[in-house]
């Protein structure tokens, strides 16, 4: 869980992107030292709706990306600061153009998890979207799990993409590192 230098965590549906955001990301970051961060993408227009989490965890990423590479760049550094540069991917999303992805990893097995781990977002999946009107919260996890797969099958229909089964699809950014080979060869080309 991500925690600010006093050891508060942010809460959920609230978030800025403010120096405490990217000071708490720089750190989890720096002191991780993850190969492939994934984000949400920025939106392409401003005209574009997305989850105020989405758009302040996107910019935090962003603006705070230069800053991996940088030692000291907020006071909560670890002491043993190692440099560190990941390559940066965000996940696609409708608001996105669509010439925008690159790459592609398939989920299908991984559904249940992945359905896990967004009924923990509880102000998108069961308060954000029912007060915007695109739906009603789901009725428990199998409904979750149905809505995904059709997000999943509604993103490969827009992207034009035909394989069989449900992939998440990224967009590799310029933020970080490039991909390795081996990295890229984690992923299916889109091609678009």
């Amino acid at each position: 869980m991500l925690r600010d230098e006093q050891g508060t965590t942010f809460r959920e549906a609230t978030l800025d992107d403010d120096i405490r955001l990217r000071s708490a990301l720089w750190n989890a970051v720096v002191s991780y030292k993850p190969d492939l961060l994934f984000c949400p993408p920025l939106p392409n227009s401003p005209t574009a709706g997305c989850h105020n989490d989405h758009y302040a965890v996107a910019m935090a990423v962003w603006r705070a990306a230069y800053l991996f590479a940088v030692p000291r760049a907020f006071d909560n550094y670890p002491p043993n600061y190692d440099r560190v540069k990941p390559a940066i991917l965000c996940t696609d999303d409708a608001y996105l153009r669509p010439d925008f992805v690159t790459l592609a990893v398939e989920i299908t097995e991984a559904l249940d998890a992945v359905a896990e781990l967004a009924q923990c977002h509880v102000s998108q999946v069961y308060e954000w979207l029912p007060w915007i009107g695109q739906s009603h919260p789901p009725k428990g996890i199998d409904d979750l799990r149905e809505r995904l797969r059709n997000r999943y099958r509604i993103s490969a229909t827009r992207l034009g993409w035909q394989r069989e089964g449900l992939f998440q699809f990224f967009i590799a950014t310029s933020w970080g590192r490039a991909l390795t080979d081996e990295e890229r060869a984690l992923f299916l080309s889109v091609g678009v």
